[in-house]
């Protein structure tokens, strides 16, 4: 099969079947060939392109580029730039901030999926960073043709056949420096580990991906287990801890990630919730995320966040996104906040929602404030509680302690925000 023809066969697995895709475009080659096999196969897409900022003059030609792309294929274009902090895991936060954009245009179209270009070198490279850091059968695995509504048609492709595409239809693209950049990982696995590697064996890769075959056919095994212990042995939120003892250690971490979520549950967490479940004494509770778990005797109590009951007059977790609140001039809690307003206009407090921008003081335009959070580097699961102060047309006064808006300056003197000490 041609590339063409292998991405058609990988679109027909995907249900629902795809109708409007957003696609992920940096300008390099992966991307750019994406895009145009989804409009030769006359899918609707719409492009959208992230400016990083993190290569200066690069980077907004990478973003003309793109542009230039899409009007060559007549197609919608959308664009936003970020400025990313200089320290910290820029991978990370350079991944977070393009899914944001890419669920924000997706929100705006009205696209059922959104579409990247990772290929089979790029889940071979996956492949090797996740049995580094010791991700068991889910980083064995690798990525999947499917991840809710991000799709890859690609992953059975190979970087080769990319290049070959794009030289049969004379299309150029952009190179990235940075992925020659020996400071990330994945550029040394992918310009050190892996020739060395096929030094060795030329047929490793094969070999590799075949093994990523087993783990999968292992890990869908072991989540039917799990799904099947949890229908028949939880009712009323509740199920027996001894029998949950019985089960096999592999069974028993896919019950507790099925319970809570992979995202953002790490191998620490689940010991210690498996460690919980098993020895913990009646009465304690233990909460992840946005699940709590009660030891009630031989039973364990499963426990949404909207279910407890707030203690010491601490606020609902930042999962119940709590409602708006008016701030008065006695004060009103906020999370760890103590939020006073004497203005004389009404002002209120509330968490930050998709699509939310506001003009900082000092600045012409207007920022988002998912980017202002990326630059301020707040992580996602703490920017519920920061508090958005409001006017009665919603209109952001300011982000806390951390800006003020241009409008908010009229009440500067009027609001005050303090962090409660616990």
């Amino acid at each position: 099969m041609n590339l063409i023809e292998k991405i058609e066969e990988a679109m027909a697995q995907i249900k629902p079947h795809p109708q409007k895709i957003v696609v992920g475009v940096s300008g390099g080659a992966d991307s750019i060939c994406l895009a145009m096999a989804l409009k030769e196969l006359d899918y609707t897409i719409i492009i959208a392109h992230l400016n990083h900022s993190l290569r200066g003059k690069a980077s907004d030609e990478d973003e003309t580029f793109v542009k230039q792309f899409a009007e060559q294929l007549k197609v919608p274009y959308e664009t936003r730039k970020v400025s990313l902090p200089k320290k910290g895991n820029l991978e990370a936060l350079g991944r977070e901030a393009r899914y944001d954009f890419l669920e924000d245009i997706s929100d705006k179209y009205q696209a059922n999926h959104i579409a990247v270009a990772h290929h089979e070198n790029d889940q071979i490279e996956t492949i090797l960073m996740n049995i580094h850091r010791g991700a068991g059968l889910r980083g064995a695995r690798g990525m999947q043709l499917e991840s809710e509504n991000i799709i890859r048609p690609m992953l059975k492709i190979r970087k080769s056949e990319i290049l070959d595409f794009l030289e049969s239809k004379k299309q150029p693209y952009r190179h990235d420096k940075s992925n020659d950049d020996q400071r990330y990982l994945r550029n040394r696995i992918r310009h050190f580990v892996i020739p060395e590697f096929k030094e060795k064996d030329p047929f490793f890769e094969t070999h590799l991906l075949n093994e990523s075959e087993r783990a999968r056919g292992q890990l869908i095994l072991i989540e039917q287990t799990a799904e099947e212990w949890r229908q028949k042995e939880i009712k009323n939120s509740r199920f027996n801890r001894e029998r949950f003892r019985l089960l096999k250690t592999p069974v028993k971490t896919e019950v507790i990630i099925q319970l809570f979520g992979k995202k953002d549950l790490y191998r620490k967490n689940i010991h210690q919730l498996t460690q919980f479940i098993e020895s913990g004494k009646t009465g304690k509770q233990m909460t992840k995320k946005n699940v709590t778990l009660v030891i009630e005797y031989d039973e364990i109590k499963i426990v949404k966040y909207n279910e407890i009951r707030p203690s010491k007059g601490r606020e609902p977790s930042a999962q119940q996104k709590p409602e708006k609140k008016k701030i008065t001039k006695a004060g009103i809690r906020w999370f760890d906040w103590e939020i006073k307003s004497s203005a004389k206009t009404a002002v209120y407090v509330r968490s930050w929602k998709k699509g939310d921008s506001f003009q900082p003081n000092g600045m012409k335009g207007s920022k988002k404030l998912q980017d202002f959070f990326v630059d301020q580097k707040i992580p996602k699961n703490e920017r519920q509680e920061v508090p958005i102060i409001v006017d009665e047309a919603d209109m952001i006064l300011s982000i806390g302690t951390l800006r003020l808006s241009k409008k908010g300056l009229a009440i500067k003197d009027k609001l005050t925000i303090d962090k409660i000490k616990n």
